[in-house]
């Protein structure tokens, strides 16, 4: 497939202490080298359009310790990472009567946190937690664009600001056996976000500094009929609060004629999701069947909003859609 190479080469290391007689510490570190990320479904000899992430280098630290049984709980969890990535993007269109070179390097800097109890009470194993999430992101840019033999000046503007957002859910998770074939699942959860761009003079869009939250959760039940067949039913209640590309992208897209305005009056996706089916399990073959249905508000995709007078361009924007199934 035209456009699709990639060179990699990555080094991973783990090592496991153990604490006292039943915990176990863990350290695992990662490194990742990727050189010429072809973006495939884009040959530039027939359609004009060239994009490439000449590199995308990847660092993780991660450290865990799991305790065993200990002050009535089956097992206590906690856990931290640190994640930086390094991407360099670079996007030509070529097109009779128009043409547009942009670089760009992102870095994005990343923490978490984790920290999750389990508790084994007769026909109930609570589950139940806190997690935590800090993403900072800092692009630099530089791009030219030109219709026909007339060129404009190179400009250093960016598509996302520098900005980073944060988040914290807790959440709690009841397996009950009510019966040796009957198994309930329940599940609840809250989340609350951060989005904010600092003052970043290589960014045209407006700056946001906004909040978001919000609960989900999730009820499924699991019939055994026999050692081997289960059947299954969900309902479950998501959401998706827009992140920070979502909410600030301004530029030019995949298509030459086509540009992004920012739209940062965006709400969080909703749904409300059902399904049922069955799984099979057996020593030598596994498998299932679901159906699935997925009722959206506010779903995130583009909008078309207009012509530029100026260039001639489709005008586009990140919208929600009031409904939308899957």
């Amino acid at each position: 497939m035209p456009n699709s190479g990639i060179d990699e080469t990555s080094f991973e290391c783990s090592l496991r202490f153990l604490s006292c007689v039943q915990g176990v510490f863990r350290v695992n570190a990662e490194a990742v080298r990727t050189n010429d990320v072809g973006f495939p479904g884009f040959d530039p000899e027939t359609t004009g359009v060239d994009i490439l992430f000449p590199n995308f280098d990847r660092d993780k630290l991660g450290l865990a310790w799991n305790s065993g049984p200990v002050w009535g709980l089956s097992d206590i969890s906690l856990s931290t990472y640190y994640q930086q990535v390094d991407k360099e993007s670079v996007r030509n269109i070529i097109v009779p009567g128009y043409s547009s070179e942009s670089f760009t390097e992102s870095i994005i800097d990343s923490l978490g946190f984790n920290a999750q109890g389990v508790a084994d009470l007769e026909r109930h194993r609570l589950t139940f937690g806190l997690d935590f999430y800090r993403d900072e992101v800092d692009d630099d840019a530089l791009s030219q664009i030109c219709y026909g033999p007339y060129c404009m000046d190179p400009t250093t503007d960016v598509a996302v600001p520098k900005s980073h957002q944060t988040g914290i859910g807790a959440y709690l998770q009841d397996k009950i056996l009510v019966s040796d074939r009957f198994t309930i699942h329940a599940g609840l959860r809250g989340d609350s976000f951060a989005f904010k761009s600092e003052d970043d003079p290589d960014y045209t869009g407006e700056p946001f500094d906004v909040t978001d939250s919000d609960i989900s959760g999730n009820v499924g039940v699991n019939y055994a009929v026999t050692p081997n067949v289960d059947l299954t039913a969900l309902v479950a209640r998501g959401f998706r609060s827009p992140n920070l590309q979502e909410r600030s992208y301004q530029g030019i897209s995949t298509l030459p004629d086509t540009y992004i305005v920012q739209n940062p009056n965006l709400d969080s996706e909703r749904s409300l999701n059902y399904e049922t089916g069955f799984k099979v399990r057996y020593d030598r073959y596994f498998g299932g069947f679901t159906v699935f249905y997925n009722d959206i508000s506010d779903f995130i995709s583009f909008e078309y909003i207009g012509e530029d007078p100026v260039t001639g361009q489709d005008l586009t924007h990140i919208a929600n859609v009031d409904k939308d199934t899957i």
